[in-house]
This record gives C-alpha cells, sequence and structure tokens, in this order.
C-alpha cells in the first residue's frame, strides 16, 4: 500500500457504482447458471466499497486483500 491525497468524490463514485452492481445482482436468477455470477459481483462490490474506504483515507491498495480486509 502508498499513501496519497484523500479523494472523496472518487469515493463517492466507487461506492454508486457499488451500489448499482448489487442492485443488478439481485434482479439475477437464482439458479445454477448465475452462481458463479452473483457470488463474483457480491464479492467485486464488497471489495470496491473496501477500496473507496482506502481511498477516502488516502490510501491506495495493490492488491485484493486491504480492500476486503
Amino acid at each position: 500500500m502508498r499513501f496519497k491525497r484523500q479523494d472523496k468524490k472518487n469515493a463517492l463514485s466507487i461506492i454508486e457504482s457499488a451500489k448499482s452492481e448489487i442492485k443488478f445482482t439481485l434482479t439475477l436468477p437464482i439458479k445454477e447458471e448465475s452462481g458463479p455470477t452473483i457470488i463474483r459481483n457480491i464479492y467485486e462490490s464488497f471489495r470496491m466499497l473496501g477500496d473507496a474506504l482506502l481511498v477516502n483515507k488516502g490510501i491506495k491498495s495493490e492488491d485484493h486483500l486491504a480492500p476486503i480486509k
């Protein structure tokens, strides 16, 4: 991780994107074929929320681990 300037506007944009992704994901029919897509979208939405928190604090992560934690 490295530090940079806080970016509240970017963080809010990431949150809106995650919100949109979850909203779409919840419209998918629940069946075996859609399972991997639903799981992937939920994971990505949570990762994006973590990334938004880091961006708001001025932290740039290099991988998916920091935003998920």
